[in-house]
This record gives C-alpha cells, structure tokens and sequence, in this order.
C-alpha cells in the first residue's frame, strides 16, 4: 500500500484493510473511503473470486454511443469553428434537423466537450449588461457609504 500512489487504487486497497479488520462495520468503511456499502460489498466480492489483482483492476470500460461517428463529429467541429451557434440546445436542433434523428441534451453537450467545443454565451450578469438593464453606472468603491452613513 505504501508503493501505491494515492487514488482509486489506494481507496480500495484501504477499503480492503479496514474490512480485514473484524471491529470496522460496514457502515464504518463506506464512510472511511467515500464510497458506497454496495460498492464495498462488490469490492469484497471480487477480492473472494479473483484475489487482489482483480480489485486493482478496472472493469469499466466505458461506454460507446451509436449515434456518435465520423459524420456527427464533423458537423459539430465545423459548427463550432464557424460559430454555429451560441448554446447546446441549438447545437441539439441543428443536429436533429440535419441527421433526421433525436439527440438528448445530456448527449449533445458531452459531444461537444469531446471536441472541445467552447460556446459564446453572453452573460446578462457583466458589468456591461448590468449598466445596459439599469441605466445607470455601478458605483466605484470611492463612492461606497462609509460605515457612519456617509459617502
């Protein structure tokens, strides 16, 4: 435990160690490492069945959409350097219209990230837009009241 660098790894490997230990319950080491009692539960399940190299190796593999290939990746990168769109809901709509296809949000915007997308998204909370929605200018700090009321 001491060689391994501190991460995924090393959680399990204290998970293992805490529950080798008869007075830790199982409520005590879900709390020690973070993790859920059913993710402790199938930690220790794999450790039964394949030892410890199986808990020190990952299953999760991820996962591969259908929907996502050359065509769609393309279509977003072109979008995105020609300033297609300003949010990932258009980016959504232009995809459905152009593919014939339903897209969820969710999906959309991990495509998006997975390009590198960045999106222009105007804040209404800038300084600017503050002046433009008020009509008036924020006040500096010279011109804060000081605490005996006085400007």
């Amino acid at each position: 435990m001491k060689t391994e660098a501190t991460g995924w790894r090393t959680q399990r490997l204290v998970a293992l160690r805490l529950g080798f230990d008869p007075g830790n319950s199982d409520d005590d080491i879900s709390e020690a490492v973070g993790k859920s009692k059913a993710t402790i539960y199938r930690w220790f399940a794999t450790y039964r069945e394949g030892g410890l190299e199986a808990v020190l190796t990952r299953g999760y593999k991820g996962t591969k959409s259908v929907n996502y290939n050359e065509d769609v990746q393309a279509f977003l990168k072109n979008g995105l350097a020609t300033s297609r769109w300003n949010t990932a809901v258009q980016a959504q709509q232009q995809l459905e219209s152009h593919f014939g296809r339903r897209f969820s949000y969710r999906t959309v915007w991990r495509w998006l990230k997975k390009v590198a997308g960045v999106l222009r998204v105007v804040r209404s909370a800038n300084a600017s837009g503050l002046v433009a929605s008020l009509g008036t200018a924020p006040r500096s700090r010279e011109e804060e009241p000081d605490q005996s009321g006085k400007v």
